[in-house]
């Protein structure tokens, strides 16, 4: 499900999933505007940010992220494309409007942790 908001005129994508070791993953990608087919991403739109959050048996909870700034620079950190080939016609909620997609994600994000570590985590998705 993708949520826009009016107020901030924001859409946020966002899942979860479970790992086969018990790992949970919460996932939401934020960008400008409302929901549309085609890409979108750190290289394809400032502001965009993507931020992933684990936990499990296996260890603490860590954070993972890939953002780009504003004014058309490079990446920060890390970097993601979300390509949606489907998105519904909206339904309207009290802060803005709710629409299905379909599509794919690629991400390479790095580590929120002090000091930093330098890992990285890859992620590829359908949807």
């Amino acid at each position: 499900m993708t949520d826009w908001s009016s107020f901030y005129d924001m859409s946020t994508f966002s899942f979860k999933i479970a790992a086969p070791d018990g790992t949970m993953v919460d996932l939401s990608v934020s960008f400008r505007g409302e929901p549309r087919t085609g890409a979108i991403g750190t290289l394809e739109s400032v502001g965009a940010v993507i931020e992933v959050r684990t936990t499990g048996d296996a260890g603490p909870t860590r954070y993972w992220y890939a953002t780009k700034e504003c004014c058309g620079g490079p990446p920060d950190y890390g970097h993601f494309t979300l390509t949606l080939t489907r998105v519904s016609s909206p339904v309207k909620t009290s802060s803005g409007k709710l629409y299905q997609s379909e599509g794919t994600l690629d991400a390479t994000l790095v580590t929120l942790s002090y000091p930093p570590d330098g890992s990285s985590l890859t992620m590829q998705a359908s949807f």
